[in-house]
């Protein structure tokens, strides 16, 4: 998350050296002997565990008799790279398509029983689904948590290191490097929002990467983007292009929390900056949200959303690919329609409000909304500019009749901003940042400690150039901007 925030975030794995077993005493440095327990995760999990994009597939496939072959030989294939790259430090392993998570607990106690009391430093490694949003490794009859591993840790034990290769697991790093008890880590095939992947039955690309067969994978390393809770994220980054995650996930992940809403999306060229957080109003409100491959398939689409009564409260479009990312929701007005035009200036109207907007293939797309209240009755003006100093200009002029900044979008095949500007009471700052560098910073703690949290943070496709907009609302809380490459 990039809003000022005092919590720490586990940092890269690959930036911190960690993960390979070749070297493990570097980045796992212990003065005690490591015995290991390999852990199997269940073929499928009960229905109210939520798996990733990429694991629904794949459970669906399972339970039809498809993937189950397939599930089995990764993870065996798995095990067996685990333990030629352990050895003699394997003390168990434990594999089930159909573990109950009671099995687990108890092979875990009886685990940290014996490394206890012979002084070895246990070293626990999963294979299997993770849950959504947790990471928590998946069993038959359900889940188990991060949290339970902490309290089943007798008194005077070695904590252990955990290397976690399940999609969400990053969320176990994130736990590790804040609880910062010396010794207890984890190193995780992911980030807290992305999915983990395998190359084919050859078993998952962080344990093909840790046992040494890194050849196997396209980069020689993971696509995506491990963590490894002994550094942060402030000192240890990885590359951009490794922090990838599908729609759906990246989306499903932030708003699990049914208090949370996408508030903006800017996508340029599968690189996405959306702003999460937090309005009363839309409280256990149902959600829609999709990526179409184009404007055609879009319309289609949100047909089917609006009969069940769900209208659009975000979008954007991905000038570079075409496709169209939509988040819809109920109770976000009465009725809804999508006009497109040449001449935005003319869709200034008294009896719908312009919620949202973006640009494709030359023209603009504007969805005008009734009875939304922060919009109802209230004057727009829709600002179009060749250059960022022009546009600054139009919006101090608004600025100054009491009208704060509502959308954003920029035409690329035009070369043109579009900012749409609403009359309003509500406290706003915006300013445009180079880089999120120290002044970046400076004004991000500045804005967070006088309340004022993120509605749109937009990003230049031209140069990279970000506008920040946010804003104080009482109705409105943690709002965090999240960036992500998104899998084209």
């Amino acid at each position: 998350m990039t809003d000022f925030d005092m919590t720490l975030f586990a940092g890269s794995a690959i930036a911190q050296g960690a993960g390979k077993l070749s070297n493990i005493d570097e980045w796992c440095p212990t003065t005690k002997e490591r015995r290991w327990l390999l852990i199997a995760g269940s073929s499928h999990s009960p229905d109210a565990v939520t798996l990733s994009e990429k694991g629904e597939r794949e459970a669906r496939s399972v339970a039809q008799g498809e993937r189950r072959s397939t599930f089995l030989k990764g993870v065996s294939n798995d095990f067996v790279n685990m333990e030629r790259a352990v050895g003699h430090t394997l003390k168990n392993k434990i594999q089930n398509l159909e573990m109950e998570k009671r099995e687990v607990e108890n092979h875990i106690k009886k685990f940290f029983a014996f490394c206890k009391t012979n002084k070895f430093k246990p070293m626990l490694y999963y294979s299997g689904h993770g849950e959504l949003p947790t990471g928590n490794w998946c069993f038959s009859d359900g889940v188990v948590g991060i949290e339970e591993i902490l309290e089943w840790m007798p008194a005077g034990m070695t904590p252990p290191t955990i290397v976690s290769d399940a999609c969400f697991s990053g969320t176990w790093s994130h736990f590790c490097t804040q609880k910062q008890i010396e010794g207890f880590d984890c190193l995780s095939a992911t980030q807290d929002y992305q999915a983990a992947y395998d190359q084919g039955d050859k078993g998952g690309e962080l344990t093909l990467y840790i046992t040494g067969h890194g050849d196997l994978l396209p980069d020689g390393r993971p696509t995506t983007y491990p963590l490894y809770s002994r550094g942060t994220d402030v000192d240890f980054r990885d590359q951009k292009k490794y922090n990838k995650v599908t729609y759906i996930d990246f989306v499903k992940y932030h708003t699990f929390n049914d208090n949370n809403i996408l508030l903006y999306q800017c996508v340029d060229d599968n690189h996405v900056i959306a702003v999460f957080g937090s309005y009363a109003k839309y409280k256990n409100k149902k959600k829609a949200f999709w990526c179409s491959a184009n404007y055609e398939e879009f319309t289609k689409e949100m047909k089917t959303h609006k009969k069940s009564g769900k209208f659009i409260f975000s979008i954007a479009a991905d000038q570079y690919t075409g496709k169209i990312y939509t988040y819809t929701m109920e109770g976000h007005g009465n009725f809804q329609t999508m006009l497109t035009s040449d001449s935005p200036k003319d869709l200034e109207s008294e009896d719908l409000s312009i919620t949202d907007c973006f640009a494709l293939n030359s023209k603009y797309y504007f969805v005008l909304t009734a009875g939304v209240e922060e919009f109802e009755g209230k004057t727009q003006k829709v600002l179009t500019a060749k250059t960022r100093a022009d546009l600054e200009t139009e919006i101090q002029k608004y600025k100054s009749k009491g009208m704060i900044i509502t959308s954003v979008c920029i035409n690329v095949e035009k070369e043109e901003y579009l900012i749409v500007m609403t009359e309003s009471d509500l406290p706003q700052e915006h300013k445009w940042f180079a880089e999120e560098g120290k002044e970046w910073d400076n004004w991000s703690r500045e804005m967070y400690y006088k309340n004022y949290y993120y509605k749109i943070r937009f990003v230049d496709p031209f140069d990279d150039h970000e506008l920040c907009v946010r804003v104080k609302d009482s109705n409105l809380t943690a709002a965090p901007s999240v960036p992500a490459h998104l899998y084209s």
